[in-house]
């Protein structure tokens, strides 16, 4: 399959925007130094490209939140954070469409959290709680204080965001160029597909005991005798 590639908003306009506000507080940097003196002037333009700056690299950031799709299944990439999940490991794709959410149901046996670094999970525990206080559910309970460890955390989190949600991982409309329907109507699709090209399991054939075998030939042997009489 071709692979599918859904990007946020700000990527389009992430990089112009840092190399003029990189550009623009050099110039005024030196500007500084050629001069020797701060004019109101310049302590302003200084100020707005330090501003101009500090919101390219946070859209950089932003921009590397996306999704890919292939063959073999779905890379989220979340904050330097990259989460791979294979095909065989989702068991649903759907919209939420009362709060434009992409949900992603995980099998019971996807074993995805493990593959993340303690600062990972720790990223992902805080989505999940923002998430489930968007359901209306706490973000710290009892529960999630008695898990021993961050991986333990996530899960916990994990399965209260899907009790509440129905999914375990839930993606905004706001991280995505696209219409969120439209991903999910792809990605829905290429699940499918995968699904549908999996071999299937043979059926089980059980072993004909050969005493099993000589009785059925012995009894059909009697009733062709019946018969004849």
């Amino acid at each position: 399959m071709d692979v599918l590639t859904f990007s946020p908003k700000s990527r389009h306009c992430a990089q112009p925007l840092f190399l003029v506000a990189l550009v623009s507080l050099l110039s005024a940097v030196g500007f500084v130094i050629n001069f020797g003196t701060l004019y109101p002037i310049t302590i302003g333009w200084v100020l707005l490209s330090s501003v101009a700056l500090a919101v390219a690299l946070a859209q950089l950031r932003q921009g590397r939140h996306s999704l890919v799709a292939d063959d073999r299944g779905l890379l989220l990439l979340i904050d330097q954070t990259v989460v791979p999940i294979r095909w065989d490991q989702i068991q649903r794709l759907d919209l939420i469409a009362e709060q434009q959410l992409l949900g992603i149901r995980l099998k019971p046996n996807a074993h995805v959290w493990q593959q993340l670094s303690p600062r990972q999970l720790r990223r992902w525990c805080r989505i999940s709680q923002g998430q489930l206080r968007q359901f209306g559910a706490p973000a710290i309970t009892e529960g999630l204080l008695a898990q021993p460890d961050l991986l333990h955390q996530q899960q916990y989190l994990s399965q209260q965001l899907a009790d509440r949600s129905g999914f375990h991982i839930l993606l905004s409309q706001g991280e995505f160029n696209d219409d969120l329907d439209q991903i999910v109507g792809q990605l829905r699709r290429a699940h499918q597909e995968f699904m549908w090209h999996q071999p299937k399991r043979d059926a089980t054939v059980t072993p004909i005991d050969a005493n099993t075998t000589q009785g059925t030939r012995e009894a059909r042997a009697l009733r062709s005798g019946d018969s004849r009489r």
